[in-house]
C-alpha cells in the first residue's frame, strides 16, 4: 500500500499500489501523476562502460593512412599529419581550459555514467585523455535526447545540463539495425531522469549524409 498527497487538494491518497501512471484523487476528482522514489543500493551504469569505438578509429586512421601512402606520393598523407596535430593542439587547449574549471561537453563525452547511490555520479569517458569527470548530488540540474539524424541512421547523444550550461554528453553508438530505430536510447535518458527527478527535453538536428 502506497499512500501520497494529492499535489492538487492535498489530502492523502492511497494508491493501493507502487506503479507509475495517472490516479484520480477521491477527494478532488482531479488526476495527477505518479512516479515511485527510486532508491539505489548499490553503484549503476547507465549506458556502457567502455567503449571500442577508440580501438575501431585507430584501424580506420592506419587504414586511410596505409591507403594515402601507396596511392598517392605523400602530399594527402602529409595533409592528414597536419589534420591531426590540429586535433591533438584543440584538445590540449580543452585539457588546459578543464584544469580552469571550464567544462567543454566536446571534451567531457563519454560512453556512460555511473551513478552513485548518493547520487553522485562519474562520466565514464571514450577517449584516454578525457577525464572521469565527478559530478555532485546537485550538478546534474537537466538532461536533453538528443538525435542527430543522418540518412537512415539516429545518432543519439544524452547531454547533460548543470545550471543551464551543456557540460557534458554522453554517447549512445548502438549497432546498425538499433542505430535505424528512432528513440533507441530514450530509456536510457528516461532512466537518469527518474533518478535525479528532471523533465527530459529532446533536440533533433538532421546532417546530411554527404558530409
Amino acid at each position: 500500500m502506497v499512500e501520497v498527497d494529492c499535489p492538487l487538494c492535498f489530502k492523502t491518497v492511497d494508491l493501493g499500489g507502487d506503479s507509475k501512471g495517472t490516479y484520480e484523487c477521491p477527494y478532488c476528482n482531479e488526476d495527477f501523476d505518479y512516479e515511485p522514489e527510486i532508491f539505489l543500493t548499490a553503484p549503476i551504469i547507465i549506458g556502457k562502460k567502455t567503449n571500442h569505438s577508440e580501438v575501431l578509429n585507430l584501424l580506420s586512421e592506419i587504414f586511410t593512412y596505409f591507403v594515402l601512402t601507396v596511392t598517392t606520393v605523400g602530399i594527402l598523407s602529409l595533409i592528414k599529419f597536419f589534420e591531426d596535430r590540429s586535433i591533438k593542439k584543440e584538445r590540449l587547449e580543452w585539457q588546459r581550459e578543464y584544469s580552469n574549471g571550464i567544462l567543454n561537453p566536446d571534451f567531457l563525452s563519454g560512453s556512460g555514467i555511473k551513478v552513485y547511490p548518493n547520487l553522485e555520479a562519474e562520466l565514464l569517458p571514450i577517449a584516454k585523455d578525457t577525464p572521469s569527470h565527478k559530478f555532485g548530488k546537485e550538478d546534474i540540474t537537466g538532461l536533453v535526447f538528443h538525435q542527430s539524424i543522418s540518412g537512415l541512421y539516429y545518432n543519439p547523444e544524452l547531454h547533460i545540463i548543470s545550471d543551464g550550461h551543456f557540460v557534458a554528453k554522453i554517447n549512445l553508438r548502438g549497432n546498425k539495425k538499433s542505430r535505424r530505430r528512432e528513440g533507441f536510447g530514450r530509456d536510457l535518458a528516461e532512466e537518469i531522469c527518474a533518478l535525479y527527478k528532471l523533465e527530459m527535453d529532446e533536440t533533433k538536428a538532421y546532417v546530411s549524409s554527404e558530409m
